[in-house]
């Protein structure tokens, strides 16, 4: 029996590099692509106009609360109570409706981040796949999604495919 299992063993180990020398892997850096590609820069600088728009907007309407309550700080000694209290209900408000206008205004920046990731990628996708088929690849790998621990450069296909992405966009 243990003889049966060792010349299994060797069989599969002189197997082995017949079997992965017949299959033609091939890997890619999405995250590099996206980031290089002109449409990665485009879809970057519009979600930075729109973080950069909605950034000032926070900014001023969170400095004319702070004059606000700056401002309630020094009266509030010389306000009556029921004064007081509807003036710090106010600023409450104000103040809860500033948090609410930040985070609907990162909620809108991370929609349009995701539409354009979801858009390049799904673009990305179909080159690598016709890029695959083309050029006889078995399989096509993601390093950053991928358990990828090590690859050999030759087979990274990340410029390839930023070539092609950018060609196809003109």
């Amino acid at each position: 029996m243990k003889r049966i299992v060792i010349i299994l063993i060797v069989a599969m180990l002189i197997a082995a590099p017949a079997f992965a020398a017949a299959q033609k892997i091939g890997c890619v850096d999405l995250l590099e692509v996206m980031d290089s590609s002109t449409e990665g820069v485009k879809a970057k600088a519009e979600v930075k106009a729109l973080a950069d728009k909605y950034g000032a907007e926070y900014k001023a309407k969170g400095e004319a609360f702070e004059k606000k309550r700056d401002a309630f700080t020094q009266q509030a000694p010389l306000l009556a109570d029921d004064a007081r209290g509807a003036k710090e209900a106010e600023l409450q408000r104000e103040y809860i409706e500033l948090q609410q206008y930040r985070a609907a205004a990162d909620n809108e920046i991370q929609k349009l981040r995701n539409q354009h990731s979801q858009r390049i990628l799904g673009e990305m996708r179909e080159l690598l796949q016709k890029l695959g088929k083309d050029n006889g690849y078995t399989m096509i790998i993601e390093v950053n999604e991928g358990a990828v621990f090590y690859y050999e450069e030759s087979i990274d296909l990340t410029a390839q495919l930023l070539k092609a992405y950018d060609a196809s966009k003109k």
